[in-house]
């Protein structure tokens, strides 16, 4: 029977949305004590976003990779993306298909395959939502509830998409539900 109240575990987590621009997130958990998850507040999580922008940033999304990978060498962050999808558009050639988030995401599996000597913290990315899975589980009402999201909100599209991954990933994947959950149901229930 799982703990209905377990202590949560010092988490780093890095949302990456691969791109043109490719937007970043990061939630930080570093408890000075052990802490239950009935225990904790959204401001208990530290929050930081940016953006890799230029016509190729496969290096500048390496080293940003690499620079957080050692921020803190006892809590190695663990990466999240979107897998890539090849979408075609009715109205798009195919001679306009543009794949560099396939590129990036290689630069992250890249990084990952670097990295795994680092045993026993190789870094692993995590790709299993897909962008529209992400933002229907956590739109951008949601992201407010917990005040996450960037604004104004069409320029900090992709740091948001990379929050969503985050938001998503903590939920489903890690059981972290209290604060997040909770902030989505008081604002509802007010």
């Amino acid at each position: 029977m799982r703990d209905r109240d377990p202590i949560v575990p010092p988490f780093h987590v890095i949302g990456l949305d691969p791109g043109g621009t490719t937007g970043w997130g990061r939630v930080l958990f570093r408890p000075s004590r052990p802490t239950r998850m009935s225990e904790l507040h959204l401001s208990d999580f530290i929050l930081t976003t940016g953006e890799l922008r230029g016509e190729f940033h496969h290096d500048t999304l390496y080293r940003m990779m690499e620079e957080r990978w050692n921020d803190y060498p006892d809590l190695r962050p663990e990466f999240v993306t979107e897998p890539f999808q090849f979408r075609q558009y009715a109205e798009a050639k195919r001679s306009d298909v543009e794949l560099i988030s396939r590129e990036y995401i290689g630069v992250m599996r890249l990084f990952c395959q670097h990295h795994a000597r680092d045993l026993p913290h190789a870094p692993t990315l995590y790709d299993r939502f897909n962008a529209g899975q992400a933002k229907d589980y956590v739109p951008n009402l949601k992201l407010e509830k917990i005040g996450w999201l960037v604004t104004p909100q069409h320029p900090n599209r992709h740091r948001n998409d990379a929050l969503r991954q985050i938001v998503k990933y903590l939920v489903v994947e890690k059981r972290i539900r209290h604060p997040i959950t909770s902030a989505w149901k008081d604002d509802e229930a007010a």
